[in-house]
């Protein structure tokens, strides 16, 4: 059924929008957002792109970029980065609708 296969469209349009920008990327801050933005494009009605910064103390700093896209069941997108003197770490995560205890997609590099 339709509702069924639409989880998995989703998923594979993340999966494969990351493997197109990760594939000549080096930088990855660049490449979660061109992907956000890519995921954004294909999920359309979608809400606009939303990014935040927040400071976390001790100059670290933290980015969070979504979107909402209820009519494509995407209940959450979100690129988060968080940035420190010493470390840098990325995640993408999506929550497909109606359930959102957990993430369906979740992807992290450090």
């Amino acid at each position: 059924s339709t509702l069924q296969t639409q989880p998995f469209a989703m998923q594979l349009a993340i999966a494969i929008a990351l493997a197109a920008s990760h594939a000549s990327a080096l930088d990855v801050g660049a490449s979660m957002r061109a992907t956000m933005h890519k995921l954004h494009t294909a999920l359309q009605p979608a809400t606009p792109l939303q990014e935040d910064v927040i400071d976390l103390g001790d100059g670290a700093q933290g980015t969070v970029v979504s979107f909402e896209a209820t009519d494509r069941d995407c209940a959450w997108c979100a690129a988060t980065s968080i940035i420190d003197g010493t470390s840098t770490s990325w995640e993408l995560e999506a929550w497909n609708g109606p359930s959102v205890e957990a993430p369906h997609f979740y992807a992290s590099l450090e």
